[in-house]
């Protein structure tokens, strides 16, 4: 069980390393709720909407969601959403999964298709 938490952790944080650099030639960073000037983000809204999801146990929706803003904008300052999103998601435990109906193997396929759509607008 915890190798399974590992290996994806660490398949997370590695895509995070590579799309960075595709995308931003940089690490990707965390999202920001709000820019330097102080103005509050799209992808800030869009992430602290997703974390209410995730808290209220709403994994499939939120990840609907995500990818509904993909398809839509491509933006490359999603990437980190998309990210941080399969961070949290990798963090739950197997009850927050199980009673969300969403599986480790799901957040594998969810990081591949956000590496996919990353890849071929690079």
């Amino acid at each position: 069980m915890f190798g399974q938490d590992d290996y994806l952790m660490r398949m997370i944080e590695n895509m995070a390393k590579a799309l960075g650099q595709l995308v931003f030639n940089k690490p990707v960073e965390t999202v920001q709720l709000f820019d330097q000037a102080g103005n509050v983000t799209e992808e800030g809204l869009l992430m602290q909407r997703l974390k209410d999801m995730l808290a209220c146990g709403q994994v499939n929706e939120a990840e609907n969601l995500l990818f509904s803003w993909l398809d839509e904008s491509l933006d490359p300052n999603l990437l980190p959403v998309a990210i941080e999103f399969y961070r949290t998601v990798a963090g739950m435990d197997e009850a927050e999964l199980a009673a969300s109906d969403y599986t480790r193997e799901e957040i594998a396929e969810g990081l591949a298709a956000v590496e996919r759509l990353f890849e071929g607008n690079a």
